[in-house]
C-alpha cells in the first residue's frame, strides 16, 4: 500500500509542477466557490456599460468583485472597504 501511495506521488507531482499558467478568475469560477450577493447595480464609481458587480462580506470588510459581461465574464476590477462604509450609508 505504501508504494503505491510513493508511486502515485512520484508520477503527479511533476504534472502538477508543469503547469503553472495563471488561470484567470471569471464568473463561473466565483459564483461555486465564492459566498456573494447579487448586486442590482455596481456602485456608481465602478459602474460601467457591459459590467456587473458582486459583494462579499469578508470579516470587517466589504468586497466587491467587478465583472465584464463579455465572453468567459473575466474579473476586471475589485474593491474593498471597512464594513463602516455600509452603516454610514444606511443611517
Amino acid at each position: 500500500m505504501k508504494r503505491t501511495i510513493c508511486l502515485l506521488a512520484v508520477f503527479a507531482t511533476p504534472a502538477l509542477a508543469q503547469d503553472t499558467t495563471p488561470l484567470p478568475m471569471t464568473y463561473d469560477i466565483f459564483e461555486a466557490a465564492v459566498p456573494h450577493i447579487d448586486m442590482s447595480d455596481c456602485p456608481p464609481d465602478l459602474a460601467a456599460e457591459g459590467r456587473f458587480c458582486r459583494l462579499v462580506l469578508l470579516n470587517d470588510q466589504l468586497q466587491i468583485f467587478i465583472f465584464s459581461e463579455e465572453g468567459d465574464q473575466p474579473l476586471v476590477a475589485y474593491r474593498a472597504m471597512p464594513s463602516k462604509v455600509l452603516a454610514k450609508v444606511l443611517h
